[in-house]
C-alpha cells in the first residue's frame, strides 16, 4: 500500500511540468519501488519529432530496450499483451506492459526482469496505477502545451476527447463550460445538462459538501489541487474518482481558465481498503496468537519486525531491529543452537525452524518458536520471511501434562487401576498402560473384544453390559473375571457414557484389579465356615462335660 501511495503522490510533483519532466520523475519513482532490470517509457508516436523515449537504468542507446520489444512483440503497441517474455542480452526477461492512453495511443510503460518471481500482484497494481496517473499527467502536459501555443478550442476538444479520462474546463469563477465525451458518456447526460454546476447532481450526497468546499478554496487561492469523491455512473452505480484541477494564468498572473480531470480510482480504493482490512486482521490475528512477522535480508542486514514481534522479543517497538537484539535475549543454554542455525541461514540460505528460550528483563524465561523461510531467488543472497511465536504457555501446559501423565501413571500402577475409552459407534478401544498390564497385553496392541481374555462363565454378563451401553444405558458398574497366564483375576469395571456433539457415543471408564481383595474375602469366608463347623462339633462335647460335672 505504501508503494501505491508513493505513486499516487507523484502528480503533485508533476504539476506544471513538461512531458520530459513527468517521464523522468515517473521512471525515477518506479525505479525505487520496483525491483526490476529495466524500465522503458515511450510517449507519443514513434514518427513524431518530439516523441519522448526514456529507459532506466540508462545503459546503452536510449532506444535499445524499446527496439528489443518492437522486434519481439511487433510494431503495433495496441496489439501488445499485458505480459510477455523478451530476449535481451542473451537472457529471457519477463515484461509487464501498461499502455498509456486508449490502446497505447499516448505511449507505453514497460517493466522487465529476469527474476522468476516477477511480476508479483503488487508489481501489477503499482505499474497499472503509475500508467493511469501518467496517462492523466501526460495528457494534461500535452494539452496545456498546446493551449499556451494557440488556445485552439476545437483542437483542444479533440485531444481531450481522445484520452481515456474524464476531462473538463471551467471559467475563472468555477462554472464549467466544457466536458469531454468520456465525462458525458460516463454520467449519461448532455453537455447542456452538465454545464455550469449541473454536473454536481451526479455527486454522491455524502461527498458533495466536502468537494465543493475544496473547489471553493482552490478558486480563492488560484493554486492547483485535488480531492476525491464519488460520481454516479449512467446506470446508477457510484465509483470513486480523483478530481484534479490546474489553473492557467494570464499575463497579469490572474487565472484565466481551469482545466481538470477525473480519474477512476475505485479499484485502487478497494485495494487500499482490502489492504487496510488485511493489515488489521493480521494485526489482530498476531495479537491473539502471540505471533509476530519477521523479514530478514542478511546481505544488507535489513530486518523488519511487526509490532507483535517486538512484544514477543520483549523489545521497545520502533527501535531498528538487529540480530544482536535477539542474541542478547537468548538463554545461555540455548545460544549455541541458535547461533548455529542463524549461521547456516546466512552462509547456506538454510531455512530456520527452532524453539528456544529468551530471558526477559525481569529474569523470566520465555519460550519462542522461530520459523524463517528463504524466498530469495539468488542462492548467494538469501531473503527470509517468517514468524516468531510465544509458546511459553504451550511449553508450560506440556510440562504440566507430562507431570499429570506421570502422576496418573503412578497412581494407576499403585492402585492397580487402568483406564479405557470405547467409541461405541466404531468399537475402537484404547487401553492405558496399566490396563494393558492387568489384561496381560503388550503396550501398543490393537484391542478388540474377541481377545479380551474374559473368563468363560462371565462372558454372558459382559455381553449383557455391552448391549446395555449400545442401547444408551449409562453408568455400567460390574465385576467379571479374567484368565491371564493361567491365573484368574477379579476385576471391577465402572464407566460413564459421553454423548458428543456429532451424535457419536463414547464409554470412558476404569478397570481395577480386585483379585487380592476377593481372595482375602474368600479366605475370610472359608475361615468363618470352618469356625462355624468347629463350633457345631464342640457344642455337644461341652454339654456332656457339664452333665458329668453336675453328677
Amino acid at each position: 500500500m505504501n508503494s501505491i501511495l508513493s505513486i499516487t503522490a507523484l502528480p503533485a510533483v508533476w504539476t506544471g511540468g513538461s512531458v520530459n519532466e513527468i517521464c523522468t520523475a515517473l521512471l525515477d519513482g518506479l525505479r525505487t519501488i520496483l525491483d526490476v532490470d529495466f524500465l522503458v517509457l515511450k510517449v507519443g508516436r514513434h514518427e513524431e519529432q518530439d516523441a519522448v523515449l526514456m529507459q532506466r537504468p540508462d545503459r546503452g542507446s536510449v532506444g535499445e530496450a524499446f527496439s528489443d520489444l518492437l522486434r519481439t512483440l511487433g510494431t503495433s503497441v495496441a496489439d501488445w499483451p499485458r505480459e510477455a517474455e523478451v530476449e535481451r542480452d542473451g537472457s529471457t526477461s519477463r515484461v509487464l506492459i501498461e499502455k498509456i492512453g486508449m490502446n497505447g495511443r499516448a505511449g507505453v510503460l514497460v517493466a522487465g526482469s529476469t527474476a522468476a518471481s516477477f511480476p508479483t500482484e503488487e508489481d501489477r497494481i503499482v505499474l497499472h496505477v503509475a500508467a493511469s496517473q501518467a496517462t492523466v499527467a501526460i495528457a494534461e502536459a500535452l494539452r496545456f502545451r498546446d493551449d499556451t501555443r494557440a488556445l485552439a478550442a476545437r483542437e483542444l476538444s479533440k485531444v481531450v476527447d481522445a484520452i481515456p479520462v474524464m476531462a473538463w474546463s471551467t471559467l475563472p469563477d468555477g462554472e464549467a463550460d466544457f466536458f469531454n465525451e468520456h465525462f458525458l458518456t460516463y454520467l449519461g447526460i448532455t453537455s447542456e445538462q452538465a454545464a455550469g454546476w449541473g454536473w454536481t447532481a451526479s455527486l454522491h450526497p455524502d461527498d458533495s459538501g466536502a468537494l465543493q468546499t475544496v473547489w471553493m478554496q482552490l478558486l480563492a487561492s488560484g493554486a492547483p489541487g485535488e480531492t476525491e469523491a464519488r460520481l454516479r455512473r449512467w446506470d446508477g452505480q457510484y465509483r470513486w474518482f480523483l478530481f484534479r484541477a490546474n489553473p492557467v494564468y494570464g499575463d497579469d498572473g490572474s487565472v484565466v481558465r481551469w482545466y481538470g480531470t477525473n480519474t477512476d480510482i475505485d479499484d485502487r480504493r478497494r485495494v487500499e481498503e482490502e489492504l487496510r482490512r488485511s493489515a488489521a486482521l493480521m494485526t489482530q490475528a498476531q495479537r491473539l496468537t502471540v505471533t509476530g512477522s519477521v523479514w530478514w535480508r542478511p546481505a544488507t542486514e535489513e530486518i523488519y519486525w511487526s509490532d507483535e514481534a517486538y512484544r514477543v522479543a520483549g523489545q521497545v517497538s520502533g527501535i531498528l531491529p538487529n540480530m544482536e537484539m535477539m542474541f542478547d535475549r537468548c538463554h545461555p543454554e540455548d545460544f549455541p543452537i541458535v547461533r548455529e542455525s542463524i549461521s547456516n541461514a546466512i552462509s547456506r540460505g538454510e531455512n530456520v525452524d527452532i524453539e528456544h528460550r529468551l530471558v526477559m528483563p525481569d529474569g523470566a524465561a520465555k519460550y519462542v518458536h522461530v520459523v524463517l523461510q528463504n524466498i530469495g531467488a539468488d542462492p548467494a543472497d538469501p531473503e527470509f520471511i517468517g514468524a516468531v511465536a510465544d509458546i511459553t504457555d504451550r511449553k508450560i501446559a506440556e510440562e504440566n501434562l507430562r507431570r499429570s501423565d506421570v502422576l496418573l501413571s503412578e497412581g494407576q500402577r499403585i492402585s492397580r487401576t487402568g483406564t479405557f475409552s470405547w467409541k461405541v459407534d466404531t468399537d475402537e478401544i484404547t487401553f492405558s498402560d496399566e490396563l494393558n498390564r492387568i489384561f496381560g497385553f503388550e503396550t501398543g496392541r490393537v484391542i478388540d473384544f474377541e481377545g479380551m481374555r474374559v473368563y468363560e462363565e462371565d462372558l454372558p454378563l459382559l455381553a449383557t453390559k455391552m448391549a446395555d451401553v449400545r442401547q444408551g444405558g449409562d453408568n455400567p458398574d460390574y465385576e467379571i473375571r479374567l484368565f491371564v497366564d493361567g491365573e484368574v483375576k477379579h476385576v471391577r469395571v465402572v464407566g460413564r457414557i459421553v454423548r458428543h456433539l456429532d451424535g457419536t457415543m463414547e464409554c470412558i471408564g476404569a478397570v481395577q484389579d480386585v483379585s487380592a481383595q476377593r481372595i482375602a474375602e474368600m479366605a475370610r469366608d472359608k475361615l468363618r465356615t470352618e469356625l462355624a463347623q468347629l463350633a457345631r462339633v464342640t457344642r455337644p462335647m461341652r454339654s456332656i462335660s457339664l452333665c458329668r460335672a453336675s453328677s
